[in-house]
């Protein structure tokens, strides 16, 4: 259930919540020897990771789940299959990547998936065949997704599928096409992908030297961004929005503010003076999770420990990303 509500977050643009709940899972299902859930927790983990920009990180996920090697066909390492793909395109291995996509639609298929909204995995492999000059199969691809998803009828689908033909296609209707895909995906709970649309329509409208649009637009794809914890995503649009002539901060916001709720809510506990296992026991959540968030917090804070913790937090009036 916890790995489940993991892939929910990540549909809806909670990095933070996936990642926290995807750690959970793995560790939970890991302390008690049940390995079959795995794979499916490591999945949505990796994924997390990706968002977050931490792609070492999320290799280091895809080893620890013993399948990084040969991942055999099954319910419970599909998945998987689907993450490594979306990792190797993200870390420049992008034919080996297009493989693994294209090799995971067929098995769903098999297994009697293949409903759009249940993996995107079309859109993002047309746009990794677009990254190596195959534009004619990506077109395809792409077309292809989107008719699947107005079958479905679901925005979240349909926006993905827009965007993806837009940057396929490229030229001068490509801004009027990701503003389609934008418009779409606001009348979705896709947090994330509304804010891919939006930076990719700022690039697209900088390019046509329509710079006062584009600021508009990379602004807000940064916030939506932010609020997501997608920092990769975040990172991209920042730079988009100064070569366009805006100015934005530090994605990550300075002191307090760089912690997500959930860090937030460990560095309150641990200021207090609880252990970890007492932390852990008032959140539900493992000590390895609370361990993580801690590091996170220091780093963040650019502390040594939690004796400076109550302090930190004492002296700065944060806005919390939620």
């Amino acid at each position: 259930m916890t790995a489940y509500r993991a892939k929910l977050s990540l549909r809806r643009g909670a990095v933070d919540e996936a990642e926290e709940d995807a750690r959970a899972a793995r560790e939970l299902l890991a302390g008690h020897g049940i390995r079959l859930g795995i794979p499916i927790a490591s999945a949505f983990l990796i994924e997390a990771l990706i968002e977050r920009g931490e792609l070492d990180e999320a290799e280091q996920s895809l080893r620890g789940s013993g399948l990084g090697g040969e991942i055999q066909p099954g319910l419970t390492t599909n998945f998987l299959l689907e993450a490594r793909g979306l990792l190797r395109v993200a870390s420049g291995q992008t034919r080996q990547g297009v493989e693994d996509l294209v090799e995971f639609g067929r098995r769903d298929e098999l297994w009697g998936g293949g409903n759009p909204l249940a993996s995107r995995w079309r859109s993002h492999a047309a746009l990794a065949l677009y990254a190596l000059g195959d534009v004619e199969r990506a077109y395809s691809m792409a077309s292809d997704d989107l008719e699947r998803a107005r079958h479905w009828g679901a925005a979240s689908g349909i926006g993905i599928a827009r965007r993806a033909i837009a940057l396929v296609e490229g030229g001068t209707r490509s801004v009027d096409r990701l503003r389609e895909a934008v418009e779409v995906l606001e009348g979705s709970p896709a947090r994330l992908e509304q804010a891919r649309a939006l930076t990719d329509l700022g690039a697209a409208l900088r390019r046509s030297n329509r710079r006062a649009e584009a600021r508009r637009a990379l602004q807000d794809g940064l916030d939506v961004a932010v609020r997501c914890g997608a920092r990769a995503l975040a990172e991209l649009a920042g730079t988009e929005l100064r070569v366009a002539g805006g100015r934005s901060s530090d994605p990550e916001g300075t002191g307090v503010e760089q912690l997500t709720a959930s860090e937030r809510r460990v560095a309150e506990l641990a200021a207090e003076g609880h252990s970890n296992p007492e932390i852990a026991q008032a959140l539900f959540v493992t000590r390895k999770t609370v361990e993580t968030h801690l590091g996170h917090v220091y780093r963040k804070l650019d502390i040594s420990g939690r004796g400076k913790l109550a302090r930190v937090l004492a002296d700065q009036t944060p806005t919390v990303k939620s």
